[in-house]
Formats: C-alpha cells, sequence, structure tokens
C-alpha cells in the first residue's frame, strides 16, 4: 500500500507542475479529482499494489472514452435543439434523434466494456465495492457543487445589498 502512496503522490505532483502551465482550471480541478478518487478508492477497495498498477490506467482510459462520448451526446443534444428552432423537417429532427440515441447507447457499452475490464484485475468482491465506491463519490461530489453554488449565490447576493 505504501507504494500506492507513492505513486500517487507522484501523479499529483505531476499533474500540479502540468497543471501550471494550463490555462484551463476546470482541467486542473478535474485531475485533483482523479487524484483524491484514486486516493480513497484505494483506501476503500483495500487494493494490491498489483491491482492498483493495473487499475488505474483502465479507469484513465475509459474516463477519456466517456467524456468523449459525453461530448458527443452534448453536440447531439445542440443539434436537436438547433433543428427544432429552426423550424427543420422531421428527417433531419430524427436523424438527429438517432445520433443522440447512438451516443447514448455507445455510453452504456462503455461502462459495461470496463467493469468487464476491472473484473479481470478486481475479485467480484472488489468490483462491488468499486461500484458502490463510484455512485456514493459521485454523489458526494454533486453535494459539495451544489453547496459551493449556494454559498456562492448568498456571496453575490450579500455582495449586491
Amino acid at each position: 500500500m505504501k507504494n500506492i502512496l507513492k505513486i500517487l503522490v507522484l501523479l499529483c505532483i505531476t499533474g500540479s507542475v502540468f497543471g501550471q502551465f494550463e490555462e484551463a482550471k476546470g482541467k486542473k480541478m478535474r485531475e485533483k479529482l482523479m487524484t483524491v478518487k484514486i486516493w480513497e478508492m484505494s483506501e476503500r477497495l483495500d487494493l494490491s499494489d498489483e491491482q492498483a498498477i493495473k487499475l488505474f490506467p483502465i479507469m484513465r482510459k475509459q474516463k477519456a472514452a466517456i467524456d468523449s462520448l459525453k461530448g458527443e451526446v452534448e453536440n447531439s443534444f445542440k443539434k436537436i435543439r438547433e433543428l427544432v428552432d429552426s423550424k427543420a423537417n422531421e428527417k433531419k429532427i430524427s436523424a438527429a434523434i438517432e445520433d443522440y440515441k447512438n451516443a447514448k447507447i455507445m455510453i452504456n457499452e462503455t461502462e459495461i466494456e470496463y467493469i468487464n475490464k476491472i473484473s479481470e484485475v478486481l475479485t467480484p468482491q472488489k468490483v462491488a465495492k468499486y461500484l458502490i465506491f463510484e455512485r456514493e463519490f459521485r454523489r458526494k461530489m454533486m453535494d459539495i457543487i451544489k453547496q459551493r453554488r449556494i454559498e456562492n449565490q448568498k456571496k453575490q447576493r450579500r455582495q449586491n445589498q
């Protein structure tokens, strides 16, 4: 486990160094979030060094694939909105809807493929713990984001008074 911590610290330092050269604040935050997620997941799943070394590249690859597909979903949705707003014909709208559905299907297929890949690395017990961890972590992050928005709104109201 100590080796995992060394790897995580190295990843964190490397991410920070590269982050200094990035202009996108959002990307830095996502990298930090991923580091925290890996750290917490390693603790909760009690990963061996071997499991961690195999699992983390799979996670990063899956995240990149999902992010790309979510971009496709978003683009498809924008296209649908544009077509509806411009009162396009039914054929064009139907084609845009099909693109949207296909991107959503690809996300689900990618997630299933990911579970299959991590099942090659982890025991069924750890896969189950991972799935639970993933959902709880996502909820926790959404709660934090929601709380920050509320705090920012309160702060803006005080500034405007």
